[in-house]
């Protein structure tokens, strides 16, 4: 889970959470394309990231981890994939593939994504059936920073549409994510970012809170700067406070990643 390539605007920055993913801020590079006599700028981005810790939207999944991507947008339109794995060969090891395709313009953002990360029994399945190991899930976004320069705050809403979100029953639990986040550079030196999200579930449902209902599942307090070099690459460092008040969980998390 990804929180945040540049592929889907900042909408998407929400959607994939500051630590969770640490998106890797790419300056992606310019190829023309002709499309019915008019031409379109196409913006290729590749990216790899190396994190102290995998977190997404307030919950830990592993520990160090490397997390390549690779993104193709035009004229508002993206789509991309990225991925994750750590160090741990074996049953206790966790890996993620994710695809995801989506729409941005005039600061709004919509964003279809089809996540596969390890199951509970410690295995990657991503061929098998879909409804036991992926989730689909749409997020809209807004981000008030396109229209007012002093307001650099996002919001998104996720809600997982189909796949092995279940409820105790077997339902469909349709799990939520909700964000608001805020980025500032201080001196411009580094970029304050902070994050609070929450999580609407049922039955059981247990993908981001141990409990139904409503919860705040995701206090984020990070940093981070970016270091252009000759405008062919960016160097990204950055960390990461997360504390989640539903299950009680704390973490700090690193990273250091190049894009281009």
């Amino acid at each position: 889970m990804k929180n945040s390539f540049k592929y889907f605007i900042a909408a998407a920055v929400l959607a994939f959470s500051p630590v969770a993913a640490f998106a890797a801020e790419e300056e992606a590079a310019a190829t023309e394309v002709e499309e019915t006599g008019s031409k379109y700028k196409g913006n290729l981005g590749l990216s790899i990231d190396l994190v102290s810790a995998n977190i997404w939207r307030g919950s830990y999944l592993t520990g160090v981890s490397l997390q390549p991507g690779i993104s193709f947008d035009i004229a508002g339109f993206s789509v991309g994939a990225w991925g994750s794995t750590d160090f741990n060969y074996g049953s206790s090891g966790y890996s993620e593939l994710d695809f995801m395709v989506g729409y941005s313009n005039w600061g709004a953002s919509l964003l279809l994504t089809d996540y596969c990360w390890t199951n509970g029994s410690g295995e990657f399945d991503y061929f098998g059936n879909y409804a036991d190991n992926h989730y689909l899930e749409l997020s809209i976004g807004f981000d008030f920073g396109y229209y007012f320069e002093k307001v650099p705050i996002c919001v998104s809403a996720s809600t997982m549409l189909y796949g092995a979100n279940h409820k105790t029953d077997g339902s469909q639990a349709y799990s939520t994510y909700l964000e608001i986040g805020y980025s500032y550079p201080v001196r411009n030196i580094v970029d304050l970012n902070l994050a609070l999200g929450a999580a609407v579930e049922s039955g059981g449902a247990c993908l981001y809170s141990p409990n139904d209902g409503f919860s705040v599942v995701n206090i984020n307090v990070g940093a981070s700067h970016d270091f252009n070099i000759k405008d062919v690459c960016t160097i990204s460092v950055g960390a990461d406070v997360v504390y989640n008040p539903a299950s009680e969980g704390i973490w700090f998390a690193a990273k250091a990643g190049f894009s281009m």
